[in-house]
């Protein structure tokens, strides 16, 4: 029996392959389909990213978060960004320009979009335990506890995105540590807006 496999070939974006992505996500946008085409998976996203991107993409799809890289919405391309919930990460480098992210930020806001930032330091933070670890302690409900979950979610990639994980993709009203998840959130906000 013969089995035919179909062989992808990787490729870093130029000007026009960054057209083209702009066209596939348009088109998701506008189908509301749930998948993208196949074009999207050929791309070595590792070659487009930077150093901190890089580790919030495996961050990312490690839990398994429906965002994707580089979504274009208007004018700007989203680091990374869930077009259904529209909830889009910008990981800040050193040459982060609050000014000019301000007035983007309130743009795609004002698109419907809630933008949330993690400097740079923080994507490269490995966080010194898991929480799951932390939450074997729950029983033992204290301040303490509650600092070290808010620790967690606030001084690394990983925690911040089960931040995210935990307010938007899981029933929020049934984790005890809530508090901690909107206070981080709202941290992370350069613009204010609602988390719902």
């Amino acid at each position: 029996m013969m089995v035919k496999v179909k062989i992808l070939i990787f490729f870093k974006m130029d000007y026009s392959d960054r057209l083209h992505i702009r066209k596939i996500y348009k088109d998701f946008e506008s189908n509301g389909s749930n998948s993208l085409p196949i074009d999207y998976f050929r791309i070595d996203w590792s070659c487009e990213f930077s150093p901190i991107e890089f580790e919030t993409w495996k961050v990312i799809k490690g839990i398994g978060l429906p965002f994707y890289p580089e979504f274009p919405v208007d004018k700007y391309f989203i680091d990374f960004a869930d077009p259904v919930l529209k909830i889009g990460i910008e990981c800040d480098g050193k040459q982060h320009d609050k000014e000019k992210d301000s007035i983007r930020d309130k743009n795609l806001i004002e698109l419907g979009w809630k933008i949330f930032r993690i400097p740079g330091y923080k994507c490269k933070n490995l966080p010194n335990t898991t929480l799951s670890e932390i939450m074997q302690d729950e029983e033992y409900y204290s301040t303490e506890l509650t600092n070290r979950i808010y620790d967690f979610f606030n001084e690394s990639i990983d925690g911040f995105l089960e931040a995210i994980y935990h307010c938007y993709y899981f029933d929020i009203n049934s984790f005890r540590h809530k508090k901690s998840v909107f206070k981080v959130l709202k941290e992370h906000q350069l613009i204010k807006f609602e988390l719902f």
